[in-house]
């Protein structure tokens, strides 16, 4: 019995280390800040772009530099991920929890202790006024959902050494890059009835895969990791 458990415990452990990390740099036309973030501006409006944390968060800061108010309608922005557009406007919003809870005997003296609350929130929010000489942030889901992998390739593989562990470095360019992201943002100026929209292009230039956390690794704004 002692010997089927300290075989069962190895092959847990073995798979777990096979899924590994995946940290993701992000490339843009836009300049960047003194935080990395990717930034957009005109004579109306400064946007800043960030990716930073768990599977690619979409985070926009906008600043309005009119004196009137602008209003942005998430309703009718948008995220394209490799042609497939979605709405940054989410009115149902879905709440997974886990917590310490049930315990669950998995193999012989190893216990696993989970539980699990879920449901959905309402969100009647669908747009954000901007007042003038303001700015607003908001975070608008992710660009990778949670346990998606991007895919590999053998394009530029680079040996990149983390202490004593091997790891891979993927490069890419705009044109072969595997995962492409444009968002689009509809604006309206106070007092008028046109709508006027932004949008910006993003892709992945880099990809470290490694069997352990580089925790250093992610310094900037426009570097994000895949749990």
């Amino acid at each position: 019995m002692k010997i089927n458990s300290l075989c069962s415990i190895c092959i847990i452990l073995l798979l777990a280390s096979c899924t590994g990390f995946q940290f993701v740099a992000l490339d843009s036309p836009l300049p960047r800040d003194q935080q990395n973030a990717f930034t957009w501006e005109n004579d109306s409006l400064k946007i800043v772009y960030r990716f930073a944390g768990a599977n690619g968060p979409i985070k926009l800061t906008v600043f309005n530099k009119l004196k009137e108010a602008i209003s942005v309608n998430w309703k009718s922005s948008a995220v394209v991920i490799n042609g497939q557009s979605r709405s940054l406007f989410k009115n149902i919003q879905t709440v997974d929890l886990i917590e310490g809870g049930s315990q669950h005997e998995i193999v012989d003296g190893v216990t696993w202790d989970r539980s699990r609350t879920n449901g959905t929130i309402q969100n009647e929010n669908n747009s954000d006024i901007i007042i003038g000489k303001t700015f607003i942030e908001n975070s608008k889901g992710f660009l990778v959902e949670m346990r998606t992998k991007l895919p590999e390739s053998t394009t530029k593989v680079e040996s990149v050494l983390n202490g004593n562990l091997p790891v891979k470095k993927y490069l890419y360019k705009e044109e072969n890059s595997p995962f492409k992201v444009d968002i689009y943002l509809s604006f309206q100026i106070e007092n008028s009835a046109k709508t006027f929209y932004i949008s910006n292009k993003f892709w992945v230039n880099e990809m470290i895969k490694s069997g352990a956390q580089l925790s250093y690794y992610l310094p900037g704004e426009n570097r994000f990791y895949i749990d």
